[in-house]
């Protein structure tokens, strides 16, 4: 899968890239960290910018130092946050700014290759939230109990799949549900690539 690699330090980047290329993920970069810390390759090459390039499937945050706010070489991981893309932090914990955000903390090398497994396929929890308030609000309103209905979503090559569990009552409404959470979810998520919905 493709991971975007940012980090506090170059060696801090350089030790889990080594990881991460022997596990066959390829690594993106969205600086050179040995260069300095700006300009970004999309300022120093229009088009270079990994998230406009292709989906980028999971965030690493390379952490060798306890520092409260992100370091110059991790502005990545913020684009990152802001598109959705989910976030594993590697290394040192403490301090860390992107707690909030992130899908993992890790701090060895088989940590770090099963997050990243688990956090590219796993639910979005925001995009969940979203999806199942809107279906049960519109289940709500035609006077079907909404308890009894899921909806799940994940990200798949930079697409969101929507799975629905609607219960044998509500399954009339599919066609609505379907058209309100792609409407709440586009308005929540402008980056996805698409957003394709499956019944579970």
């Amino acid at each position: 899968m493709r991971v975007l690699l940012v980090g506090t330090a170059p060696r801090a980047i350089e030790d889990a890239e080594a990881v991460l290329e022997s596990a066959g993920h390829e690594v993106l970069h969205c600086r050179d960290e040995r260069a300095g810390v700006f300009p970004c390759t999309a300022l120093a090459s229009r088009g270079s910018c990994p998230f406009e390039a292709a989906p980028v499937d999971v965030v690493v945050a390379a952490r060798n130092h306890a520092w409260p706010r992100p370091s110059p070489l991790e502005d990545g991981a913020v684009c990152g946050i802001h598109r959705f893309v989910p976030l594993v932090v590697h290394g040192t914990a403490a301090l860390n700014p992107f707690a909030p955000w992130a899908a993992a903390e890790t701090t060895t090398a088989e940590e770090l290759l099963a997050a990243v497994e688990t956090a590219a396929r796993g639910p979005l929890a925001e995009h969940g939230a979203v999806a199942t308030a809107t279906m049960r609000d519109l289940l709500a309103a035609h006077g079907v109990p909404p308890e009894e209905s899921t909806v799940e979503v994940r990200r798949a090559s930079g697409r969101l799949v929507v799975t629905l569990g609607l219960s044998g009552e509500a399954a009339p409404f599919a066609p609505a549900v379907t058209v309100k959470i792609l409407t709440a979810l586009r308005r929540l998520d402008p980056y996805a690539d698409g957003i394709d919905v499956v019944q579970g």
